[in-house]
């Protein structure tokens, strides 16, 4: 065994025992200034995260490095809630806590997560940490800092975001991995039909429907919706109009007679008309027919 090698530093936890525990708490408590915190897994039912919020709460900086993981989001959220500054990398499982202050760092190497299963019931050892131990590791981390590739937020500008971003959903407690996508045309099969001829391409979709997309695993910076409004259709059903001989008659005898084909279904009547330029007419016509509905029929949509 190397002489150098001091069993008195090395502390632990167990059912029984936990002098690991007490030691973390007294490392927080004992030393100011900022306080880096490297775990791979973090909860809120221990004293240790408890110690670590409430200094939060009282100013302290603490940077957390982690694992992205469903189980450590609400203590992370709780966190960077109270001012923590959390950095996520997937590969992430080292364990220690460094405190930097007045030139001096202080910290634990420990196999335990800050969890209560590591301070209650498992297992777990740690070392207290020499003076240049513990720079060393604070070179490290200061590094790692640098190079994580995530960092968490509480909010965030969709404008800002590259490629790809994670969202905590609150409700199934999992991170959802989103796509980023810069412009993006949603299809919505749903076909709208205007009550008005006249103005059918000035109708407005819905907005609750243009929130409806199956894309769940993508955000838009910018969206545009794709769908198809249509002016009001002929019903299948209708048969055309005859007029009596009588009215026929009549009608021919009249200046300016205006010859759009009438449609009825049931009691109602229907002017139909193949391009825009014959609503005019189709008005009067309508008019003159028990306030008929103008319609078209599908050929002629792209003429209307």
């Amino acid at each position: 065994m190397n002489k150098d090698y001091e069993l008195k530093n090395i502390i632990f936890n167990s059912k029984e025992h936990h002098s690991l525990e007490k030691a973390l708490i007294d490392l927080i408590a004992k030393n100011l200034g900022k306080m880096i915190i490297c775990t791979y897994g973090i909860t809120k039912n221990n004293k240790v995260y408890r110690k670590i919020l409430s200094e939060l709460k009282k100013g302290r900086e603490i940077v957390v490095l982690t694992r992205p993981r469903n189980k450590n989001m609400p203590a992370l959220i709780d966190l960077i809630k109270e001012g923590a500054v959390v950095y996520g990398h997937d590969d992430i499982h080292a364990k220690v806590i460094l405190i930097e202050g007045n030139g001096d760092v202080k910290g634990i190497m420990m196999t335990a997560n800050i969890e209560d299963i590591s301070f209650d019931t498992s297992f777990e050892s740690g070392k207290i940490l020499k003076d240049e131990e513990a720079k060393s590791f604070l070179n490290i981390l200061n590094n790692w800092i640098k190079n994580f590739p995530l960092m968490l937020k509480n909010s965030y500008k969709l404008k800002n975001a590259v490629e790809e971003i994670r969202v905590w959903n609150s409700l199934s407690e999992e991170i959802d991995i989103k796509e980023i996508v810069e412009d993006g045309i949603i299809p919505i099969n749903i076909n709208h039909k205007s009550k008005s001829i006249e103005n059918y391409e000035d109708f407005e979709i819905p907005k609750e429907e243009l929130k409806k997309t199956n894309e769940k695993q993508k955000l838009y910076k910018k969206i545009r919706y794709q769908y198809e409004i249509k002016p009001p259709i002929l019903p299948r059903n209708a048969k055309p109009y005859q007029k009596s001989n009588k009215n026929q008659k009549e009608e021919k005898k009249k200046k300016n007679q205006i010859n759009l084909p009438i449609f009825k279904l049931k009691n109602k009547f229907y002017v139909v008309i193949k391009e825009k330029s014959q609503i005019k007419d189709a008005k009067i016509l309508a008019e003159q027919n028990n306030n008929a509905e103008i319609v078209t029929l599908e050929k002629y949509i792209k003429q209307t």
